[in-house]
């Protein structure tokens, strides 16, 4: 009988973010990995500096390099060398027998690396980077890095894309093996997130604990259509919105977060965590930008974690979120940057338990049937045991 470790071989493998936190999609590499026998060990950018330089988790240890670095600044880019050269030193010091570097920010050093030792590079494109960095950098810059990143995918040895639009976005180009993953969550062992339900219910204030809870739990930015929401929700006494997370626009979105008079914002907080707040909601959701072309067909991980936890979703319309939404009848769409239409589907929801719990049940059989990482996660491993044999 072959075990898991006669198909990992205990090989390592060293994932590479250039991140503080460590998002869902990572997280559920990195365990199934370990899980399957691997040896993992992250390697992140701490960007607020208030890491330790090893944080460990029950399935790796995250090694933090620390240099506090704006999100979406020009800076980030004359920083990168700083990056790409502890990086480099990082793979030489624990030579690693395959790496799995996520974003553009991460391939160089990896490949460089990659090459001159001969080992598998697994490229993981959470997003195209040219796309991400498009407020930040002129238009024609922006162009040519997405070239340098399908230079860089067909470099790899395989490449991960959240769907076939970012295929796309590059140029289509011929790739050595490339593998679709949505941005489905790691399931949690259930017990955890049930332990983490109480904690999370004693930091509601006393007052707000009989109202509507409307719960968003992600990167923190303008894209995310905050502004929206805390126009439909102004005046609503029976709402509270909590907002956890952080990313490029936090320091210009929590100060209004904090002006909000139903607004709770608690930060970045760890993953276990975001699920139980999603399993207590009443409402979650997903808004974005429908004139994006990254927001508009983007994969998006909320979706899923609401859909896992039984929670019903609204969902800005005509986007690819939508469709999922639409298809599996589990939340409401609005059409982007329409308050009324948002007002209307939030009262709809928080006033009928019965609509919320009809629609939660429907996207947790959906997620179960078709979504759960489970079942998605067998190609993943595949491609890993083809390139460590």
């Amino acid at each position: 009988m072959t075990t898991k470790q006669d198909r990992s071989g205990n090989k390592e493998i060293i994932i590479v973010w250039a991140r503080t936190v460590l998002e869902s999609r990572l997280l559920r590499v990195a365990n199934s990995l370990d899980e399957e026998g691997y040896s993992v060990k992250v390697l992140a950018w701490d960007r607020e500096s208030t890491k330790p330089d090893i944080e460990a988790h029950e399935h790796f240890d995250c090694h933090y390099f620390h240099l506090k670095t704006p999100y979406n600044s020009p800076l980030v880019f004359l920083l990168l060398p700083l990056w790409w050269l502890f990086t480099i030193r990082f793979l030489m010091k624990h030579r690693p027998d395959a790496i799995h570097p996520c974003d553009l920010d991460c391939l160089l050093p990896s490949l460089f690396y990659g090459k001159m030792k001969r080992i598998p590079v697994i490229y993981d494109i959470f997003d195209v980077y040219g796309k991400m960095t498009e407020r930040s950098v002129p238009g024609p810059f922006g162009k040519i890095l997405i070239r340098a990143e399908a230079a860089g995918a067909r470099a790899s040895d395989a490449v991960l894309m959240v769907n076939r639009y970012q295929h796309k976005i590059l140029g289509k180009p011929a790739l050595a093996r490339k593998l679709y993953l949505i941005n489905t969550p790691y399931e949690v062992d259930i017990e955890k997130v049930n332990h983490e339900k109480t904690t999370v219910m004693k930091k509601i204030p006393r007052k707000f604990r009989d109202r509507i809870l409307i719960f968003y739990g992600g990167s923190v930015e303008h894209a995310r259509r905050f502004d929206f929401m805390l126009r439909a929700i102004e005046g609503m006494d029976d709402v509270l919105h909590v907002v956890a997370g952080t990313g490029a626009d936090a320091k210009e979105l929590v100060p209004i977060f904090e002006e909000s008079e139903n607004t709770l914002y608690i930060g970045p907080i760890p993953f276990v965590e975001v699920l139980a707040w999603s399993t207590v909601a009443d409402i979650l959701y997903v808004l974005v930008d429908s004139g994006s072309e990254k927001s508009r067909w983007g994969e998006q991980s909320r979706l899923y974690t609401g859909m896992m936890c039984g929670t019903p979703l609204i969902v800005t319309a005509d986007v690819n979120a939508a469709k999922v939404v639409e298809e599996n009848m589990c939340g409401l769409t609005v059409p982007d940057n329409d308050v009324d239409a948002l007002i209307a589907a939030i009262k709809k929801l928080g006033g009928d338990s019965s609509l919320r719990r009809k629609l939660g049940e429907n996207g947790q059989k959906a997620y179960l049937k078709k979504y759960r990482w489970n079942i998605l996660k067998k190609g993943l491993l595949d491609l890993y045991s083809e390139l460590l044999k």
